[in-house]
């Protein structure tokens, strides 16, 4: 055989050779970050006033935040990144409960969906103020 029919069969050879390699190490691909520690910190908090008049039914606005970090990450190039991070509160329902108090609740619990991270979310209850309710 000539050296001619060499020449194409070597440069497929280094084509094949290339490409699993470039796959591997590709430059400018945004490295995955993975995060070892965190949970959900909650806390609730009652929006607007807090004044209501005995006999009124009204709606209670219950702000929902979410103040958990994420203490431990690891970032590599050979990481997948999640978009569920480990101080996201999944599937989060807020139930109001009016047990001692001058208050009967009128709404079912809500769900307010995931809540991540430095986050809030509210829900609204209605609320009948006991006619017999005391100032203050």
């Amino acid at each position: 055989m000539r050296w001619q029919y060499y020449i194409p069969i070597f440069l497929l050879v280094l084509a094949l050779l290339a490409v699993p390699g470039a796959a591997q190490v590709m430059p400018g691909a945004a490295p995955g970050t993975k995060y070892l520690y965190g949970n959900p910190d909650l806390s609730a908090a009652i929006a607007g006033t807090n004044e209501f008049t005995p006999g009124a039914e009204t709606g209670l606005t219950v702000i929902i935040s979410n103040s958990g970090l994420n203490t431990h990450k690891i970032v590599g190039s050979d990481i997948i990144s999640h978009d569920d991070l480990p101080n996201t509160a999944k599937l989060a329902t807020v139930t109001l409960k009016g047990d001692g108090t001058p208050f009967t609740v009128k709404a079912d619990p809500q769900f307010v969906s995931d809540i991540p991270g430095g986050a809030a979310r509210d829900a609204t209850f209605i609320v009948k103020v006991a006619d017999s309710a005391k100032p203050g």
